[in-house]
């Protein structure tokens, strides 16, 4: 670098910094006004000959440069371009624009609009008052409608305002009359306080005509949104639309019914959302809450007439539905009942979410997913009563089936359920893994009723049949005897033994009656065939009546043999069990393949896979299965068939 004289202009760093910049402008400048100019490098020593003029033009852009000194001949960075979407539209205030006198109404608002059309994007302000729309009036995309607080549309008769464009306002009402608002801009948030009438009770009414307005989402702010019962079972309080999201806060966000809903019969249920034939519908982040109408698990019997029948969804024949980020509080019939395909239930608390049925049942669907959700406190305590099957028959966590196929059970939650915790039934291409399932009545996994081409995989299961099935025992000569087979009725198979003592059908109750008083245990009856079925405990997982090809891998298994007064408190009867289902029949089940599990703690097998005779099947006889390389305990295996590769592995 050529050295300055003592007397020579001593240039600084921000000096050389503001010159390379106006160099870099000039051949902008030149281009806009339609010459062109060519631009000399200064000499090194020597003071740049800049225009004078062109340094009064330039713009004072602030420009992030180095703090280092400019090499000899380097130049600087460009300005960086600011683009015109970001930058916000312009807001035009009708009433400082229109001056005194200034008209509230559609005529105001659709002379701004025309009057900004060739404008782009736009902002109108409305202010306070009450805005009157007594005709058609359309918002085009490029226009949003800000309302400021104390601004209001009164809707007149007949009238209808369609908004292509946005509406921005807050959470409080701002909609009046009997006309018509419809939204078509599908990012188009609206609030249900938008409708809220102030002598309305309940938001129904409101939440009805947000709905109804072709809003693409419609979302709660935190608060309680109080919605009355349908009119009807089955008829839903708010019905849903295509292309509608639902969203808010979650537990701040609370939809909760009020009333009471009447009774028409056990199953009949009041749901809260109701859809039929609908696309691309999600619901996230909100609270369901029927708490009110969950009847008391410890002292009432889930067939009591009284109870009120309510459901949190039903949607029938969907595409492309999301339900996450939920919560399911108290819901007697069930939470979600599902029919369709692309169906996704994830990352949702059910609690108390059934007290009669499953908590979530999904039927005649395709690729469904239901992941990360936790199901807690399901159905009835109060078991202690005659036909104790009856009072939780079916109150399983999760139900697939009937006619589900491609479908993806993954990394829920499942502790105290009544029944079952996940139940695969007249299904095919079901991925059941990763599951944590703990203190359920009945089985933790059942593949049931012609269920095919499954897998079962690396889920956690512990403490099953906590809840015993008392349906079926009997009292003779001073001792209770519960009945281990079925027992076919007249004349084509034998009657039921006279004597229970040594009928090898039949055993000594084995289970704590949990302070059942046994002068409620009837007496048996040699010729009751209608209410005496085998009841041969529950399973970890269970394949029964005619499943087939289930591969069940990986899984970890753990019974419960405490007892109390030397009576087992679970029926943790099977680890694994293919083929012999808790109370029906024994069917013929087969084709699967048991590998790699870890099982322990079980109270007659850890593996079971007898060969039945099914006198219901055309076949006749169950199938054999592949049963290898498990860590269990190898005297309480029964496998028939393929015996050279049914042993099990060395248990931990």
């Amino acid at each position: 670098m050529t050295r300055l004289r003592p007397n020579s202009r001593a240039w600084s760093g921000a000096m050389l910094r503001r010159a390379a910049l106006r160099l870099l402008l000039l051949p902008c400048l030149c281009l806009l006004l339609g010459t062109s100019a060519s631009v000399a490098r200064p000499a090194v020593g020597l003071a740049p000959q800049v225009p004078v003029p062109l340094l009064d033009l330039a713009p004072q852009v602030p420009v992030p440069l180095s703090d280092v000194p400019l090499s000899d001949g380097a130049a600087a960075a460009p300005p960086a371009a600011v683009g015109i979407d970001s930058m916000e539209p312009p807001a035009i205030d009708l009433l400082k624009e229109g001056g005194p006198g200034q008209e509230l109404d559609s005529s105001t608002i659709a002379a701004a609009v025309q009057k900004n059309a060739g404008r782009g994007k736009v902002v109108l302000v409305l202010g306070p008052g009450i805005w009157r729309i007594y005709r058609e009036l359309e918002i085009p995309a490029q226009v949003t409608l800000r309302l400021e607080e104390g601004a209001s549309f009164s809707l007149e008769y007949g009238s209808r305002m369609t908004l292509d464009g946005a509406l921005q306002a807050g959470a409080r009402r701002i909609f009046s009359g009997s006309g018509k608002v419809i939204f078509r801009q599908d990012r188009q948030d609206v609030y249900p306080q938008w409708w809220k009438h102030p002598e309305e009770r309940h938001y129904t009414a409101a939440i009805r005509k947000a709905l109804a307005s072709g809003a693409g989402s419609v979302y709660f702010p935190r608060g309680e949104y109080q919605v009355e019962i349908g009119k009807a079972p089955g008829a839903g309080s708010l019905l849903l639309q295509s292309n509608t999201r639902l969203h808010g806060e979650g537990e701040e966000s609370v939809i909760r019914l009020v009333d009471t809903p009447r009774t028409e019969g056990v199953w009949a249920a009041h749901e809260i959302l109701f859809g039929k034939d609908l696309a691309n519908v999600e619901i996230s982040r909100l609270t369901f809450d029927a708490g009110k109408f969950y009847p008391d698990p410890e002292t009432i019997s889930r067939l009591d007439p009284s109870i009120r029948g309510t459901r949190g969804v039903r949607l029938l024949n969907v595409d492309n539905c999301r339900i996450t980020d939920c919560s399911f509080l108290g819901f007697t019939n069930g939470s979600a009942y599902i029919t369709g395909n692309r169906v996704t239930i994830s990352g949702n608390l059910f609690r108390r979410a059934s007290y009669r049925t499953q908590v979530v049942r999904l039927d005649k669907s395709r690729q469904v997913t239901v992941s990360g959700n936790s199901f807690e406190d399901i159905g009835p305590h109060y078991y202690m009563v005659l036909g104790r099957h009856d009072e939780t028959s079916s109150v399983d966590a999760l139900m697939v089936g009937y006619e589900v196929e491609d479908a993806l059970i993954i990394k829920n939650r499942i502790d105290r359920v009544a029944a079952n915790g996940i139940r695969v039934e007249n299904s095919r291409h079901v991925r059941v893994t990763g599951n944590t399932i703990s203190n359920v009545g009945e089985d933790g996994i059942i593949f049931y009723r012609k269920t095919t081409d499954c897998e079962c995989s690396d889920n956690v299961i512990g403490n099953w049949g906590k809840l015993n099935n008392f349906a079926f025992v009997r009292t003779q000569k001073g001792k209770i005897y519960n009945p281990r087979e079925y027992h076919y009725p007249l004349p084509k198979y034998p009657q039921l033994p006279e004597l229970l003592q040594d009928a090898p059908t039949w055993e000594e109750n084995r289970y704590h009656l949990q302070g059942r008083d046994p002068s409620t245990i009837p007496e048996y009856d040699p010729s009751d065939y209608r209410h005496i079925l085998a009841f041969r405990g529950f399973s970890g997982i269970a394949v029964t009546e005619i499943s087939e090809r289930i591969k069940i891998t990986g899984n970890r298994i753990t019974g419960n043999r405490s007892k109390t007064g030397g009576l087992y408190n679970y029926a943790s009867n099977y680890g694994i069990n293919i083929g012999v289902a808790s109370i029906n029949p024994p069917t013929t089940s087969g084709e699967c393949v048991v590998s790699h599990n870890t099982i322990s703690e079980c109270i007659d097998y850890d593996i079971y896979s007898p060969q039945y005779v099914d006198f219901h099947s055309k076949r006749n006889v169950q199938k054999p299965s592949l049963v290898f390389g498990n860590r269990c305990d190898p005297a309480k295996t029964l496998v028939f068939g393929n015996k050279a590769k049914a042993a099990p592995g060395k248990r931990r």
